[in-house]
């Protein structure tokens, strides 16, 4: 399966980081498929990373950062932490060395929406 990382500024705000994973052979897609479910804008990729025991390495991360969970008032965990990219790469080399975390938070759609509001605001 697959550990991933994922940001969504416009939905959830910076510093706020989804953790889980997927057994689906193409990661890609399944994430394309959380982005069109329930947030208005898509998740920017951060990592991710492939294991045999990929259930094991996201619990593994779940569980350092249990005390930046994001939802601390129910136990139905989604995965969401206010971490930074910086803490989970730091985790991640110790249990996957070849992991690679991309910073960039591009928010291409979020951007977008924020331009286009000043645009509107302008003319108006």
């Amino acid at each position: 399966g697959y550990v991933y990382v994922l940001s969504n500024v416009g939905s959830f705000g910076e510093g706020v980081l989804k953790i889980g994973m997927t057994r689906r052979a193409e990661p890609d897609a399944y994430i394309s498929e959380l982005s069109r479910g329930s947030v208005p804008f898509p998740f920017d990729i951060h990592a991710l990373v492939f294991s045999e025991t990929a259930e094991t390495l996201r619990d593994q991360l779940w569980e350092v950062f249990a005390a930046h969970k994001l939802n601390h008032a129910s136990d139905d965990d989604q995965g969401f932490f206010n971490i930074t990219l910086d803490q989970v790469a730091s985790e991640l080399a110790k249990h996957a060395a070849q992991a690679e975390v991309i910073s960039t938070i591009e928010a291409q759609g979020y951007h977008e929406t924020l331009a286009h509001m000043r645009r509107t605001e302008q003319a108006d």
